[in-house]
């Protein structure tokens, strides 16, 4: 599909497109261009049914558009994955299927960790139509994307804040608290906002670590671990205390995000596959070889299943990290055994005796 009445509707795309003119008429020539109408049809079909090209570490590095794959419709909840090795697109199924139905293979058109209304507006702008997944049914989850803790002392549940400015929270749906301080609607408001306007200027592969480390600290406690700007902002400070080096700075964000990565993407995303992979990192600099094995091995899970065992991510990185923490478990193991420590566990033999092959 082309989408031509759509793309003509919108001013955005006409003038990238016309961005494009002088770098097109060099490339072809002026006299092999098509006619305008043709080429926004040619132009439609681009921009709708593109790819983004990802590299071995699963980040972005291009466009590239495959004809077959153009059938893949989408979900926020994908059963299936996208990936590239070199030129070659792979689609992978995330669940188990009786039989391959290419009709009920789904697949995500962007990153899934943003709000309902975020996903629902970048499909409508990008793809013009508006997403009704089981995901963007669900206004629980929705809810929990803006939410902040429980203030009762035996809960700590996501409690719904309502970010248009009308200052409403939720009483708490697991036990039914509703005695919030005067004002924390409005306090929750700015602190997002401020998130907001720092995840605006974030260069994800280098944020500023101060800058981050003050909007952690602003959102304190009030913000629930499950609400989206907690979650991005903890990547963020991750992501910009191991730039620095700063491995123990690292490691309790590290943490205390897993569980947001595992809400918003799904358990046997390979992107929380990625994610425990950067955490083992962290521990195993930390020094924390048994949980660096254990949440290594439940990587290799996620990740040949969404990847395959061939993937250079599974094949080269996950390995060789899966190798030194193997090693550091055994030697700690045989440390512990001699000096008569017994504060390891048995699960952690069993990883070291599922892992010792690759050692």
């Amino acid at each position: 599909m082309s989408h031509s009445k759509e793309i003509e509707e919108d001013q955005k795309r006409l003038d990238y497109l016309a961005e494009m003119m002088p770098d097109l008429q060099v490339l072809l020539g002026k006299s092999n261009l098509p006619e305008r109408q043709e080429l926004v049809r040619i132009f439609g079909k681009v921009m709708v049914n593109s790819f983004c090209l990802l590299d071995h570490h699963l980040k972005p590095i291009g466009t590239s558009l495959y004809l077959a794959a153009s059938i893949l419709d989408h979900s926020c909840t994908p059963n299936a994955f996208v990936s590239f090795v070199g030129s070659k697109l792979v689609v992978r199924t995330l669940v188990e299927w009786p039989e391959l139905d290419l009709d009920m293979i789904r697949i995500s058109y962007l990153d899934t960790m943003n709000s309902r209304e975020y996903r629902r507006k970048f499909l409508q702008d990008h793809y013009y139509f508006t997403c009704d997944c089981r995901l963007c049914r669900d206004d629980s989850h929705a809810r929990t994307a803006s939410s902040i803790r429980c203030r009762s002392r035996s809960c700590g549940a996501p409690v719904h804040v309502d970010e248009s400015g009308t200052g409403w929270v939720e009483p708490c749906g697991a036990c039914g608290f509703c005695k919030f301080p005067r004002g924390v609607a409005y306090e929750y408001i700015e602190v997002a906002g401020y998130t907001r306007t720092e995840l605006e200027d974030l260069d994800e592969e280098n944020p500023s670590l101060e800058v981050w480390r003050d909007v952690s600290e602003a959102q304190g406690s009030l913000l629930h671990p499950l609400n989206l700007w907690r979650s991005k902002a903890l990547e963020a400070l991750v992501t910009a205390s191991v730039n620095m080096r700063q491995w123990n700075a690292a490691l309790a964000p590290a943490r205390e995000n897993e569980a947001a990565m595992r809400h918003y993407y799904g358990a046997k995303h390979p992107y929380v596959g990625l994610y425990l992979m950067k955490l083992a990192k962290i521990e195993l600099n930390n020094m924390e070889w048994h949980p660096a094995l254990e949440h290594l091995l439940e990587a290799e899970e996620i990740l040949e299943a969404g990847l395959g065992s061939n993937h250079p991510l599974v094949f080269t990185d996950l390995t060789w990290l899966l190798i030194q923490a193997s090693e550091e478990c055994r030697v700690d193991i045989q440390r512990s055994l001699m000096y008569g420590d017994a504060q390891r566990t048995s699960a952690s033999g069993r990883s070291l005796a599922t892992n010792r092959g690759r050692s």
